[in-house]
């Protein structure tokens, strides 16, 4: 890529300019000699840019690598210090969510180092969330679990909401929309299991529920998306870390609303009944093609444990019992996996296909 382009790039990360002002000074560039159209930069056929990548912008050298490695192990340390110098469990948290002000402001704020600012944000989330469950410790009805869930996303809120206001780092965004939607999944399953009589471990109610809050997420991140067809902004990154979450989510809650019992994928195997070997593979099958279509491969990646599972059941149920079966099954499932990496173009554009075309401007287009 030239370096005009890396110039509008990185004005476009910064939020110097927008999305479509950064495609048109590109397209400006090409045709006004600048840069040639085959430097690096794919494009469409009406000169747009497309990114070669759904992959976050957050790694520019293993200078970023170097900085990151020190960023967790000092914060690791640090906590461990802690609680073994005060001897209180709160201790490690609370230090490590001072210390993490300092290298914030000089590594993301000054430095604007994207990789360390992911680490630095998963470890804000992982204290906040450590230090408001705590306050559930003394809870001991069967609710428990669900209490210190509801005050480890609130913490996570109030952790992620500061930092993503000072630093604008996107997996800070995407992570505090997926903390909003887990604080509300937990308590809507508590008052719905309360209105109707049964139990928050109900399967089909934890399910059904979650089916509900995984669309929403999932809906957000294909607003992001839909803004940015090009992939070239902040909205992109926040749509990825958004959708690395939304696709699980969208599998096991569609799992254990439609076929019950939360340790899904433990059930699957020899004593799995053929209907639900089905349909598993049916419900892996559509959220794939969902992936292919979108653009998006957590859409694929997330079904893979229950996609060897079905299959193992299937076979297991037809009569195919052999010492080699597991290992032929994982030989199944990288195949798979390997013929959608490798075809993945080809099979957008044979999906894109058959859809109608007002779907088709509304995702992202097919690389050349």
């Amino acid at each position: 890529m030239s370096a005009a382009h890396r110039a509008v790039d990185q004005a476009l990360g910064e939020g110097v300019v927008t999305a479509d002002q950064a495609l048109r000074l590109k397209a400006l560039f090409i045709a006004n000699g600048i840069v040639e159209a085959g430097d690096g930069s794919p494009e469409n056929n009406d000169g747009s840019m497309i990114v070669d990548s759904e992959a976050p912008r957050f790694l520019r050298g293993f200078h970023d690598i170097l900085i990151t490695i020190g960023v967790v192990t000092a914060l690791s340390g640090l906590w461990g210090v802690a609680v073994a110098a005060l001897g209180n469990e709160m201790a490690g948290p609370l230090a490590v969510l001072l210390g993490i002000i300092p290298l914030a402001e000089f590594l993301v704020r000054r430095q604007r180092l994207a990789l360390p600012a992911f680490a630095l944000t998963v470890f804000a989330a992982v204290a906040g969330s450590f230090l408001a469950a705590m306050f559930s410790s003394n809870l001991g009805n069967s609710s428990d679990g669900f209490w210190r869930g509801l005050l480890a996303f609130a913490g996570q809120m109030l952790v992620l909401a500061p930092f993503y206001r000072r630093y604008r780092v996107p997996a800070a965004l995407a992570a505090l929309i997926v903390s909003v939607f887990g604080l509300g999944w937990l308590a809507s399953v508590l008052i719905a299991s309360g209105l109707i009589g049964q139990g928050p471990d109900s399967p089909q109610l934890v399910g059904a529920i979650g089916l509900v809050f995984a669309l929403g997420l999932f809906s957000i991140a294909m607003r992001d998306d839909q803004s940015d067809l090009t992939r070239v902004s902040r909205r992109s990154d926040v749509a990825f870390w958004l959708h690395l979450v939304a696709a699980p989510a969208l599998l096991y809650s569609t799992f254990i609303a439609v076929l019950g019992g939360a340790d899904f994928n433990a059930e699957l195997g020899g004593g799995t009944d053929y209907a639900t070997a089905i349909v598993t593979l049916a419900i892996v099958a559509v959220l794939m093609l969902i992936g292919i279509a979108i653009d998006r491969r957590a859409f694929v990646t997330a079904g893979l444990a229950s996609l060897g599972g079905a299959l193992y059941a299937l076979f297991y149920r037809e009569g195919v019992d052999f010492s080699g079966l597991s290992g032929f099954v994982a030989l199944m499932v990288g195949a798979t996996v390997l013929m959608i990496g490798t075809g993945w173009n080809r099979f957008r554009k044979i999906l894109l296909g058959v859809l109608p075309a007002s779907l088709q401007l509304r995702l992202p287009p097919v690389k050349a």
